[in-house]
This record gives C-alpha cells, sequence and structure tokens, in this order.
C-alpha cells in the first residue's frame, strides 16, 4: 500500500513589503544634518542683525517727525510744529573764516538749508531756564548715509575752529570762539556732538547740540543770555527727549 507524500515542515519565508529605499545610514545623514544647522543659524544671525541695524539706523518719513514733535507743542500755539521745505530758506549764505569752519554756522546762524536734505520739521519757542530762545529742528534724507555725510562735516570742523569771523548778509566780519561742549548719551545714539558759540561784543552765547539718528539730522539751537556758568543739561535733556519720542512713533508704525 503506497504511503502519501509526507508534507514539507520547512515554513515558507515571509513576503516581504517594499516600502521604498531603505534608509540612509546615519553616518551618510550626519553631513546634511550640519548643513542644515548652518543654514538655520546664519538665518538666525541674519535676522538679528537686520533687527539690530534697523534700530540703529532707522529711516523715518515726514510724518514720523511730525508726529515724534507733536509732543513738544503747547495748546497755546506758541511753539506749533512748522514743516521745513527747501523754498522757504531764502536769507544769503553768510561768510565764515575759515572756511573749513561752515558746517558750524551754516544750519544755525546762516539759516541755511541743507543741500541734500529732503525736508523736516522745526518747533521754535521763547524763554528757558537760562532764558533766552530756542529752535529744535530736524532735517530728513534719503537715506543714513547723507545724513551721516552732513554731520560729518560738523565733528570735522569742530576740532578745528576755535577762533573764526563770520559776516552775515552786509554786515562786518565779526569775531567769534567756538568751544565743545560734553555731551551724555544715555539715549543710545552715539552720533551726537555739542559747542557753544560766543562773541566779546554780546554777554549771551548761543548753543548748538547736533544728533545724526538714522536718515536724520537734528539741531537744538539756543541762545542763553547773560554770562554765567553754562549748563548743557536741559539742552541734553530735550534731545534724549526727542530721540525717545522718535523711536515710539518707529514702534508704533513697525
Amino acid at each position: 500500500m503506497q504511503q502519501p507524500a509526507q508534507r514539507d515542515q520547512t515554513d515558507p519565508a515571509p513576503e516581504e513589503l517594499d516600502f521604498g529605499p531603505a534608509p540612509l545610514p546615519l553616518r551618510r545623514l550626519l553631513p546634511f544634518a550640519v548643513v542644515v544647522l548652518v543654514l538655520l543659524a546664519l538665518g538666525l544671525v541674519g535676522t538679528v542683525g537686520w533687527r539690530v541695524y534697523r534700530a540703529s539706523s532707522p529711516e523715518f518719513t515726514l510724518n514720523d517727525l511730525n508726529n515724534s514733535y507733536a509732543a513738544f507743542t503747547t495748546s497755546s500755539g506758541t511753539n506749533e510744529v512748522s514743516i521745513l521745505t527747501r523754498d522757504k530758506f531764502t536769507e544769503p549764505p553768510v561768510e565764515v573764516g575759515p572756511e573749513r569752519c561752515s558746517p558750524l554756522f551754516q544750519s544755525t546762524m546762516a539759516t541755511q538749508f541743507p543741500s541734500r536734505a529732503l525736508d523736516g520739521v522745526l518747533v521754535y519757542s521763547i524763554g528757558s531756564d537760562q532764558g533766552g530762545s530756542m529752535s529744535l529742528y530736524t532735517f530728513r534724507y534719503t537715506n543714513a548715509r547723507l545724513a551721516r555725510a552732513d554731520y560729518d562735516q560738523v565733528t570735522t570742523a569742530l576740532p578745528q575752529c576755535r577762533q573764526v569771523t563770520v559776516a552775515m548778509q552786509d554786515q562786518q566780519p565779526r569775531r567769534m570762539a567756538v568751544a565743545p561742549v560734553e555731551v551724555t548719551r544715555d539715549s543710545g545714539v552715539r552720533s551726537q556732538t555739542a559747542y557753544l558759540i560766543t562773541r566779546p561784543d554780546v554777554s549771551g552765547r548761543f548753543s548748538v547740540h547736533v544728533l545724526q539718528f538714522g536718515n536724520t539730522v537734528t539741531w537744538e539751537y539756543r541762545y542763553v543770555s547773560g554770562s554765567g556758568e553754562y549748563s548743557h543739561q536741559q539742552a541734553q535733556e530735550l534731545m534724549d527727549a526727542l530721540v525717545a519720542q522718535m523711536r515710539d512713533v518707529l514702534s508704533i508704525r513697525s
């Protein structure tokens, strides 16, 4: 009698499902991971760097400046904000000797509109803790580079100009002395300088404070009556307050 064939006791191999190519070994993935991390780091540095640049060199519009100056007006209307445009400056230039000292006077005594500026704003007030009057005005430029160039002209001239002569229109030249004044930089703006202008035939003095912030250059021009000891504190506090206002306006717009 024929025996039935015995069944193979070996189980067949399980069927494998193909889900795509085999994963890469970890050592092959490492270079790609390094590249990705480097790109992410560069992106983060670039973002932070751009924010730092914008904070240190912001670009203001004319409306920004107008809003910044609104805090320095009064309800009585005695010191309203005025818009500065080139056509409003009709006074002829003054003659300054040496000529290299002209940047110290062109935007103050000479009331000249800077050749590279676009426009600006101004507040004028009479009376202060030291008497006299005060003009606070900011010129706006296309970019920070042009604003810096005009500011640098002032800082370059100041150390070279201690004794100058100034002839305004048809008047005889008058001798004037220029002396630097120490400034503080609590506002965080490094580009600022100040100086006093005195005349031997006048008891009062003219105080000038110049600050470059982003695409703007601000001038604070005061007549200080009397011949007593001069304190720059009030002028510095006003300039610091303006910088704070400009930053607030920019943060709201951003």
